[in-house]
């Protein structure tokens, strides 16, 4: 079953926030690659939100990897995908 999916304020200011640093720094094709690949990922989520791993210190909470630098925190039930946050791997988070 196909979920919903929801973006929280915070995550959604974070991708914009990316976004506006890939294309200060690299390009316009940067931004579209990035977001090619994170709509393929939330696509997934919303089929299989099961597909990442649980955080081992928030009950409820997964972690999906987009890219080696980017992955999303979020959690689900039977009707819905939350996206809570969105980090940076190279920094200390679960």
């Amino acid at each position: 079953m196909k979920r919903k999916i929801f973006w929280s304020e915070e995550a959604e200011i974070r991708i914009a926030e990316i976004t506006d640093y890939l294309r200060e720094h690299w390009s316009d094709k940067s931004v579209k690659t990035f977001l090619d690949i994170l709509d393929d990922k939330i696509s997934l989520l919303a089929l299989y939100p099961e597909m990442c791993e649980s955080s081992l210190s928030k009950k409820g909470v997964r972690k999906c990897v987009i890219t080696k630098h980017i992955s999303i925190l979020y959690g689900f039930n039977n009707k819905e995908v939350n996206i809570f946050t969105v980090i940076d791997n190279r920094q200390k988070n679960d």
